[in-house]
């Protein structure tokens, strides 16, 4: 019969069970010290996990709502404000994103504490499967404590499936964290997002009085002269047309570029361009004197434009209104000549003048204006006040003398020289104005090009009209471009975390089930006391000791291959050739306190973790 203490020693679980024989003993596993015995003895991993968990869950609170803010506003908008504190960070952000990578990066490697001791935990169960060289065990367990050099050498050395898995949750967990620089500058970079703001448009538009053709030119009102000056600013590559898809709204284009994307109601322009070949009729063959129908206009019975329009000798292109008619109360049409002095249009007829040729087309140009919805975009938030109304244009002059203003703009966008019809070069798409007679030229035009010209000055026209005449503020909504981060980027941050946490996953499921498949006595780490206390066989001894006596050499001990399980002399702990624990019955493993050296610190009196010496009854 064995004795009950040796048995209790050699099986701590017994004590909680009685049993009436002592051979019960045949049905119990050894008890093993796991996963919990672990965590309790190895306190710097549950709070190096929680404490990692912390960091970088609040770095990804923190950029989630920095990603809501808005670091700029529009000088435009009436509702945006950015506080001193967003002011700040914008001055200083990279000294923030600095600050939250260092947080960020802390925290990921608080949470790899845990997966990188796992892995060093490994070492064990993978040394009961098959031998390894001392330098194996020592690059493996430099790799599981984060050494990337040491990572590749011990990939070599995985020869089975458990090893490749724990290499590979190693790999995962020492390279995760170097993602967290260029992953948070990604989600930190500042883009052009839109955002919806509300801004204040003036409404109005009009003319003062109605179109009149005179030789020499009378007074303009203020909207056709500022429209030259915007025309050739656009002529002269000195600023860019606004928003030239709308083109065919009488709106301030201007005043509506910066804003982005909306939808408001607004006065559209319906025109319409049809050019055919004119033949000029002189006032007299000697002159350039050119007869219109201007004399007898429809608007009043008084006559407000010279029947005669005087041309300039000069070779580049010429523009003049022969003709208008009111087709409808919301309807104008105009008959504008252009003539090609000393050149050619598209389908214009040749036409002798003194002492040169010219090549003429008249263009019927219509126009009406009607209430409309201008969308500037798709989602485009819904502004119900119009920015630009029928009704208000009316209060200034009838839709007729409006419509005339803006068909005849080509005649109102050049400079008159000695009373002339104005004249154009350059650029057929869109001529500039002409004021010298030292160039000799012969120019060719299309009636592309001519259409072209009658939309643009138009468009021009239309801006400065619309802006004349202010009647009333309206606040618009719009959805428009504005610094800012990305708020759908900060929960990238949770990928490294994700790929973490799989990992400790995987590896705590393979040292509860290998540890226990193998049946290895206690889960530990693979630190130098423990290396120590395994090295205690007499294989491993004689050979530390043979290599001790070579002092001034380094140690030989590198190729020393071995094996964990309970050697030949019967010892738990590494040797050349041992006894797997799953084949050990339970009943042949008894532990022994070994004798402690006078002064020494460890108790092995009740610990059975200290019990070093194994042997067979």
């Amino acid at each position: 019969m064995p004795d009950i203490e040796l048995v209790k020693r050699a099986f701590p679980g017994l004590r909680r069970t009685k049993y009436s024989n002592v051979d019960d003993v045949s049905t119990q596993k050894p008890r093993t010290y796991g996963l919990r015995s672990l965590l309790r003895r190895e306190h710097m991993m549950p709070l190096a996990f929680f404490a990692g968990i912390v960091c970088v869950v609040s770095t990804i609170v923190f950029t989630s709502w920095l990603s809501r803010k808005t670091f700029s506003c529009p000088q435009w908008s009436t509702d945006c404000t950015v506080d001193d504190r967003m002011a700040w960070i914008r001055g200083h952000l990279g000294t923030v994103q600095g600050i939250v990578t260092a947080i960020y990066a802390l925290g990921l490697a608080g949470v790899s504490y845990v997966p990188h001791a796992l892995a060093e935990v490994a070492i064990w169960p993978l040394l009961c499967r098959r031998k390894y060289s001392i330098k194996q065990i020592d690059v493996n367990l430099a790799a599981s404590r984060g050494s990337i050099a040491a990572l590749f050498s011990a990939l070599s050395t995985a020869k089975n499936i458990d090893s490749i898995i724990v290499l590979v949750c190693v790999a995962i967990i020492i390279l995760t964290p170097f993602t967290s620089g260029p992953l948070v500058g990604y989600v930190y970079d500042l883009e052009e997002l839109q955002s919806s703001f509300q801004s204040t448009c003036v409404r109005g538009g009009g003319m003062g009085f109605g179109f009149s053709q005179k030789t020499p030119p009378t007074i303009m009102p203020g909207a056709v002269g500022n429209a030259f000056s915007t025309y050739t600013s656009w002529a002269s590559n000195l600023s860019s047309e606004p928003l030239p898809q709308y083109r065919d709204w009488f709106i301030d284009r201007d005043q509506l570029a910066v804003r982005g994307v909306f939808s408001a109601p607004a006065v559209r322009i319906q025109r319409s361009i049809d050019c055919q070949g004119f033949a000029i009729k002189l006032a007299s063959t000697d002159s350039f004197e050119v007869e219109t129908n201007m004399g007898n206009p429809q608007s009043t019975s008084e006559k407000r434009s010279d029947p005669t329009v005087m041309l300039r000798n000069a070779p580049p292109l010429t523009v003049w209104v022969h003709d208008f008619i009111f087709n409808s109360p919301s309807r104008t049409t105009a008959t504008v000549v252009f003539a090609s002095i000393n050149g050619t249009i598209e389908d214009g007829l040749p036409n002798k003048l003194p002492q040169t040729n010219a090549s003429a087309v008249a263009c019927d140009v219509g126009v009406e204006l009607f209430d409309d919805r201008l969308i500037t975009g798709s989602n485009a938030p819904v502004t119900d006040d119009p920015i630009s109304s029928i009704a208000d244009i009316q209060k200034t002059h009838s839709l007729n003398e409006v419509n005339l203003w803006l068909a005849v703009a080509p005649a109102l966008s050049g400079i008159t020289i000695d009373g002339t019809q104005p004249t154009f070069a350059g650029n057929h798409w869109m001529p500039q104005a002409f004021t010298t007679s030292a160039q000799k030229i012969s120019e060719s035009w299309t009636i592309a090009e001519i259409k072209n010209f009658v939309d643009v000055t138009m468009g021009s026209l239309a801006i400065t009209t619309a802006r004349a005449w202010p009647k009333a503020n309206v606040t618009l909504t719009s959805i428009a471009d504005t610094t800012r981060m990305n708020p759908a980027r900060p929960p990238l941050l949770l990928i490294p975390l994700f790929a973490i946490l799989a990992a400790t996953i995987v590896l705590t499921i393979w040292n509860v089930q290998t540890h226990r498949r193998l049946r290895v006595p206690v889960m530990r780490l693979g630190k130098l006391e423990e290396i120590l206390k395994s090295a205690q066989t007499s294989y491993v001894r004689e050979q530390a000791e043979a290599d001790a006596r070579q002092f001034s050499y380094p140690s030989q001990l590198d190729k020393l291959e071995l094996q964990f399980g309970l050697s030949e002399d019967n010892i738990v702990g590494l040797d050349k050739r041992v006894k797997p624990f799953s084949s050990i019955d339970a009943r042949e493993l008894v532990d022994v306190p070994r004798e402690e050296p006078e002064g020494s610190l460890v108790d092995t009196t009740e610990d059975p973790r200290y019990i070093i010496t194994t042997t067979l009854k």
